[in-house]
């Protein structure tokens, strides 16, 4: 949460990926004053739109949401590509598209993939190459942030300083993704 909290501008919060996500319950807590809406394929108490997120279009107006949080969402995906030109299309003008993702570098995930007797659900994989060209073919977003976190240990001094040294520790990737009128560039943060 720390990692995207300064980037969770504006009113209208748009979680997409909600249905068995931690996270919305974290929003809401964290930003009381926000509208946080839940998105994913089916309804519970934490969906309030049910959308297929492997439709071309989805039934959202145009610029509807200040900032987007997809966590864990766009490696279960057919299309990328099309997924990010709908964020883009539905997100205001300098709103933010948070994204979470397993790395595919890491520990953790090289270990459930060999020890995992269930088929993997993720339909891609992701590493910081491989989304910056997604990023740059969709030529409609600017990189405000990119980073890696380990999800499993908390966030102090020296875990940083291991997470710097040895990639392999880092469980996930995160991009935040600044709507811009300009063709892709990456800021450094």
């Amino acid at each position: 949460m720390e990692t995207i909290k300064p980037f969770v501008k504006g009113e209208n919060i748009l979680d997409v990926g909600s249905y068995r996500n931690k996270l919305h319950e974290l929003l809401k807590l964290e930003f009381p004053k926000k509208t946080i809406i839940g998105l994913d394929i089916k309804k519970n108490d934490n969906v309030d739109l049910v959308v297929d997120l492997n439709s071309k279009k989805y039934s959202i107006k145009n610029e509807s949401y200040d900032c987007i949080v997809a966590s864990e969402v766009i490696e279960h995906l057919s299309s990328p590509f099309d997924f990010l030109n709908e964020c883009h299309r539905i997100l205001k003008y300098g709103g933010y598209l948070i994204i979470t993702t397993p790395s595919i570098h890491s520990i953790l995930y090289i270990l459930n993939i060999i020890h995992n007797d269930s088929e993997d659900q993720h339909v891609y994989t992701w590493n910081f190459e491989q989304f910056n060209e997604l990023v740059k073919r969709t030529k409609k977003f600017s990189i405000a942030h990119s980073g890696s976190f380990n999800l499993l240990i908390k966030k102090d001094f020296w875990m940083e300083w291991i997470t710097k040294l040895f990639p392999i520790t880092r469980t996930n990737l995160v991009y935040v993704l600044e709507k811009t009128r300009f063709i892709y560039h990456h800021r450094k943060s």
